[in-house]
């Protein structure tokens, strides 16, 4: 300061200026990351270490009791973490946020019921009526779903009966090319994307991936077009394409190496048949309600059923039968082990073929190889792979590798029957379930100012007000799509909470195990003989410094006792130097 008490322009203080790009444009180019800066959620205090900050003398019951706690609210605080960094992304907008998911659902079911109409026409015409799925009828089968996939793209009965007849036609409209994108910003729209790919003549749709957590949550694409587009030079024009200032890289993609592929022979056995039926009819019932394809009628005996026809008296082939008096009476051992032969049963398979069919072409359901392709009617290859059974001879098989198989092939099917389902009210109160009331409430008293005496300002609109109970009824009146929205974000995150296969950080890998390094070798030398007997070994008692020389009265010799054989030298005739001594 100067002597008159103002400050001097060079004293003032400078504001610095930013290094670092601000927060909105640096999320542009490298998407937020919850957890730790590696991408890893961070570690939660082990039992020992949570000890370390209780006290003393808490009791175990409470240590346990305090540590569950802790490791409660751990979890609470990550859910919400993850929550907030990806909630403006599309991806997760689309899978919890109400309208979205609605719009996306709504699309997704519109595609099934088109995929329904066109399956029971085609039905109707006898072409999957009678069809085999063995290995045998290959040619058959993919002739068949040719037809189901240039129906649903508008293939006019002349074509599907030529498809029938394995002939060429010019239009190929059950086959496509397509370009994959492999590196697609979490931040990029689907529209973005759409936009890029209508630029190029034969464009059909597009398929966006889920966000692959282990790579910064980028997602991949395929953009499929006609089979007539020049998807080379498509491709090659897509190369310098940059979203979000990111490549895309895009890559041809491949036709389908090999369609129709085969399961182990003995699913053609009766028993195995048997319990594919259930399991089918089960995943077709529930993937039936999911999307709510049929209406459900109520029967006085059974209750409620599914007006799918494809299941009318189903319930006949579920019921086993095996001849068990006539066994029990000739004394025959239904657990009787050994191989047997494949027992087929034909009109068995042909009720089997006919579910598998449909989960196929309208749910996208690979039956025997367990897999839901979720996102295939926006795929490159609708109706792509496809397993049916090896054709059956008469191989003997064990009765263990029967049960095998069926077990196996349920424990596969399990994450399809299970699909949709939401974790119970309990399990998400503790996760940090919140209320709709609680909500509303909080963005209410957020938004009434008290001024001064019964006088009141609601910030969004900038009035005032002589009581609080005003302001909240303006509130409701006037920006009631405000309170709309705060509603609907409480939805958003419950959504996100009962979701039991909710994307999260992906586990920090554990550290390799540390391994010692391998002692050297132990070279032995060999001692010669005559030393070996001074070798003293590792674990034998050294004893006292007499013992280790052999100090014993008994093996005492006296040498000199005997005249010694050398003789007396006598040095006088020698000259000595004087000097020396």
């Amino acid at each position: 300061r100067g002597r008159d008490g103002r400050v001097s322009p060079d004293d003032k203080q400078v504001k610095r200026r930013r290094i670092a790009p601000p927060r909105d444009e640096f999320e542009e180019r490298a998407p937020r990351s919850s957890g730790g800066d590696d991408g890893f959620p961070p570690a939660m205090l082990s039992f020992k270490a949570f000890l370390d900050t209780q006290d003393d003398n808490i009791t175990d019951d409470e240590a346990l009791e305090k540590y569950a706690e802790y490791k409660l609210e751990f979890q609470r605080q990550q859910l919400n973490e993850f929550f907030v960094v990806h909630k403006e992304e599309e991806w997760f907008k689309e899978k919890y946020y109400p309208d979205l998911s609605k719009q996306r659902k709504e699309l997704l079911t519109a595609g099934l019921k088109r995929r329904v109409q066109v399956f029971m026409e085609l039905y109707e015409k006898g072409i999957f009526k009678e069809l085999r799925l063995e290995e045998g009828c290959a040619k058959d089968v993919e002739a068949a779903l040719d037809c189901f996939v240039a129906r649903l793209e508008g293939a006019d009965d002349e074509m599907l009966e030529r498809l029938q007849k394995h002939e060429e036609v010019e239009e190929e409209l059950h086959k496509t090319t397509s370009v994959h994108l492999r590196n697609l910003h979490p931040g990029v729209l689907r529209e973005e994307v759409e936009a890029m790919c209508r630029k190029f003549p034969g464009f059909l749709r597009l398929s966006l991936s889920e966000p692959n957590a282990e790579k910064r949550w980028f997602r991949r694409a395929w953009a499929t077009f006609t089979r007539q587009a020049k998807i080379k030079e498509i491709c090659l024009s897509m190369s310098s394409v940059r979203l979000k200032d990111v490549e895309v890289g895009p890559v041809l993609n491949k036709d389908l190496s090999r369609r129709i592929r085969t399961m182990p022979m003995l699913a053609n056995d009766k028993k195995v048949v048997r319990a594919d039926i259930k399991a089918a009819t089960s995943i077709i019932q529930h993937l039936d309600s999911k999307s709510e394809l049929w209406e459900k009628k109520v029967d006085e005996i059974v209750g409620e059923q599914t007006s799918n026809p494809l299941l009318n008296n189903i319930t006949e082939y579920l019921i086993e039968e095996m001849s068990a008096e006539e066994d029990e009476l000739l004394g025959y051992s239904s657990q009787e082990s050994g191989a047997k032969p494949i027992d087929v049963d034909t009109e068995l398979c042909r009720v089997l073929d006919r579910l598998v069919l449909y989960l196929r072409c309208v749910h996208s359901v690979d039956f025997y190889n367990g897999m839901m392709y979720a996102t295939e009617d926006e795929m490159p290859n609708r109706c792509g792979i496809f397993h049916v059974r090896e054709s059956a001879n008469q191989v003997a098989v064990e009765e263990s590798s029967i049960n095998q198989h069926i077990e196996s092939l349920a424990a596969k099917l399990k994450s399809i029957t299970e699909s949709g389902k939401e974790l119970s009210e309990e399990e998400v109160s503790k996760l940090g379930l919140k209320h709709e009331s609680d909500a509303v409430e909080i963005f209410i008293q957020a938004n009434t100012e008290e001024i001064g005496n019964d006088k009141f300002l609601c910030p969004l609109s900038g009035k005032k007000f002589k009581g609080a109970d005003f302001v909240r009824k303006h509130i409701f009146n006037k920006h009631a799509e405000k309170v709309d929205a705060v509603k609907k974000d409480v939805e958003f995150f419950n959504n996100y909470l009962k979701d039991p296969k909710r994307p999260r950080l992906p586990e920090r890998p554990k550290p390799p195990p540390v391994v010692a390094a391998p002692k050297p070798a132990r070279i032995e030398i060999q001692a010669p003989e005559s030393s070996r007997r001074f070798r003293v070994e590792e674990n034998k008692p050294r004893g006292s410094v007499k013992d280790r020389l052999g100090y014993k009265a008994s093996a005492m010799r006296v040498t000199h006792a005997g005249s010694d054989p050398r003789g007396m030298v006598d040095y006088s005739d020698v000259d000595f130097n004087d000097d020396i001594f």
